[in-house]
């Protein structure tokens, strides 16, 4: 069920989601950011230090995104709007489709599949997360088009993540380049993330416009200056 301004005074219920989801997603990719920043350092010590840490990053990214994709599903559930909601579910199915998707190709193919997978090595593989991220950005960008105002830091927190998952996809065309540096994409989508976080938190903070609840129109899917 679509929450409502009454129910949910003074914020829009979608919009905190979205907010909460992407916070989530950028604390996870924050760790991801610090376990591969550390792997570029070679340590000599008793323990395989980059490789520990580069397993820790993810002991605590995985959980984090698990968290974020299902406060993501809620909220693309309660959007009012039937069409926009129509199309962010199918997107956000697509979204989990590419996920189990990339990670099938990384259990069947990758040398040591199932080592790498449970290992936690996986979210730093560009093919698995990086259409993820895509889609995470299409519908945020999509349900921007419900808003009137608030939108620029959603709008550039998206963009910086499809620029990274574009990027991160494309140094897959270079084998002979190192995986270390490689590894490090996933993480920098955390500013972006973070950015979007922040603008969606702005609009389920925002004020519903008068004319907008009382005029007819669903103030949980338009929020006016």
């Amino acid at each position: 069920m679509a929450a409502s301004l009454e129910s949910l005074p003074p914020r829009m219920f979608w919009a905190d989601r979205f907010s909460v989801a992407a916070g989530l997603l950028a604390l996870g990719s924050a760790f991801l950011l610090l376990g591969a920043g550390a792997f570029q350092f070679d340590s000599r010590w008793w323990v395989e230090f980059p490789l520990w840490v580069l397993m820790g990053g993810s002991l605590f990214a995985v959980p984090l995104h698990l968290f974020a994709w299902h406060a993501l599903g809620d909220g693309v559930d309660s959007v009012s709007v039937n069409g926009s909601r129509r199309f962010m579910s199918r997107v956000f199915r697509f979204s989990l489709a590419a996920f189990a998707a990339g990670l099938a190709i990384v259990l069947i193919l990758a040398p040591f599949g199932w080592l790498t997978s449970m290992g936690g090595f996986f979210p730093y593989i560009s093919f698995v997360w990086a259409p993820v991220v895509i889609c995470h950005s299409v519908i945020f960008v999509h349900a921007c088009r419900l808003l009137r105002a608030g939108r620029f830091p959603v709008w550039l927190g998206s963009g910086l993540l499809i620029g990274v998952a574009v990027v991160g996809l494309g140094m897959l065309a270079f084998p002979g380049l190192s995986h270390r540096p490689t590894w490090l994409m996933a993480g920098l989508t955390a500013p972006g993330y973070a950015l979007v976080s922040f603008g969606w938190k702005r609009v389920a903070f925002r004020k519903p416009d008068p004319a907008s609840t009382h005029g007819g129109r669903c103030a949980s899917t338009l929020v006016a200056d």
